[in-house]
């Protein structure tokens, strides 16, 4: 499944492959608007197609979204299926149906987030995942930190967790991971070792960079994090590769530090 336009390339940069991903989105116009950019810039792909396919003349984007939101069902959903654009939604199946105080501590002791956060149900998880143009990933049991998590057992029991509980909830095949937080310590060896092991076919990062089917690790696929209302050329700049390196900076000197 496609959509798109010609590709924009100010720097003159070779087009190539990235993967985007959001969370919750407060501000429906904002991300409608980065829609509209995204179309007029660049080839958007379902999943599998993203992963596969060959690199044509322009730059090719894939859109996913990670932990559980019910904004995803009443205005994310019905935004792109207007659009007709294809996504991943990655759920940590521990967040579904927690309203309240339940809800409030998840958030602040899972995801060290202290925001309001009103998450999906399971009707709307099951009415989401069940659209032609959606599919739905796992992302651990609860929104588990896999880099602290000690031992096999510990983190299996968080990724195959996950999935056969989605499984069962949507009676469809669950594919695709992405690792809790995102970062080079929260996707260490041992977990991208247990995500292979439990038969995810790709798991995904929260790391900027290019995917090159050819040279990259499948397991460890790095996704942009972009903000609706960042100005189109910061946008630009960002897909262009512009974060990478900084951010491969930043990311030694806090190893170097620890």
């Amino acid at each position: 499944m496609r959509a798109g336009g010609r590709l924009t390339s100010a720097a003159g940069a070779m087009p190539g492959k990235r993967a985007l991903t959001f969370h919750e989105v407060p501000d429906l116009a904002r991300f409608r608007d980065l829609l509209d950019r995204l179309l007029a810039d660049y080839e958007i792909l379902a999943l599998d197609d993203w992963l596969r396919s060959p690199v044509g003349d322009r730059t090719q984007l894939t859109l996913t979204f990670d932990d559980g939101y019910s904004s995803w069902h009443t205005d994310v959903g019905p935004l792109l299926a207007e659009l007709g654009l294809p996504a991943v939604f990655f759920v940590s199946s521990g967040i579904v149906g927690l309203q309240g105080e339940e809800a409030r501590t998840f958030a602040r002791e899972r995801m060290l987030r202290t925001q309001e956060l009103e998450f999906i149900s399971l009707a709307q998880l099951r009415e989401l995942g069940s659209h032609p143009l959606f599919e739905i990933g796992g992302h651990t049991r609860t929104h588990a930190d896999l880099g602290r998590t000690r031992g096999r057992d510990a983190i299996r029991a968080e990724v195959a967790g996950d999935r056969t509980t989605l499984e069962d909830w949507l009676g469809s095949n669950v594919r695709w991971f992405a690792y809790p937080f995102g970062t080079p310590a929260n996707s260490a060896p041992e977990a991208r070792s247990v995500v292979e092991e439990v038969g995810m076919s790709a798991a995904f990062t929260l790391i900027p960079g290019w995917w090159k089917p050819h040279e990259d690790d499948p397991f460890l696929i790095g996704r942009d994090g972009l903000d609706p209302a960042l100005p189109s050329g910061v946008v630009s700049a960002w897909l262009r590769g512009g974060y990478d390196r900084l951010y491969a900076l930043k990311s030694s000197r806090r190893r170097r530090e620890r």
